[in-house]
């Protein structure tokens, strides 16, 4: 008797995770994308990025890094973020998230949100696509905020 019962909600859980499941494709189509003018969309292998408002008039900036390229077949693309100058205000934060991530929400950063830096930082992730967010509430502070991305 109670070797029925447990298999019944042994297949009753079974099939309510499974149900659980979302599609990947209708997953990434609900999933909402950073808007505004202050969004670079970066997709060769390869590239650079730098703050497009020197003053962060706009308050947040995006740069999606999307790896393009392919390799074999067992073989992964890992980003790699080299920041090559962040003199940020003491306010400043920039955020790293996987690229479907909910940017909305700092908590979601792969690494810990680098704050009022004045030098250079490297970042190894083993993630095909990443979305960079920089986000200020000064207006009078000048920020140089650049770097380089490879994708191997």
């Amino acid at each position: 008797m109670w070797k029925i019962i447990f298999y019944a909600i042994f297949c009753y859980s079974f099939i309510f995770i499974n149900s659980q499941t979302i599609n990947s494709d209708s997953e990434i189509e609900n999933k909402k994308e950073p808007t505004g003018p202050c969004v670079t969309n970066l997709t060769s292998p390869n590239g650079g990025f730098h703050i497009v408002d020197t003053k962060l008039v706009q308050h947040l900036c995006y740069w999606n890094i999307t790896a393009n390229h392919s390799k074999g077949n067992n073989e992964t693309i890992e980003i790699r973020i080299f920041f090559q100058y962040l003199f940020l205000h003491e306010n400043d934060v920039v955020t790293i998230f996987k690229r479907n991530d909910d940017f909305t929400n700092d908590s979601y950063s792969l690494v810990e949100p680098i704050r009022a830096q004045n030098g250079s930082i490297t970042i190894v992730t083993n993630e095909s696509s990443l979305l960079i967010k920089l986000n200020g509430t000064d207006t009078s502070y000048i920020r140089r905020f650049g770097g380089y991305y490879v994708s191997i």
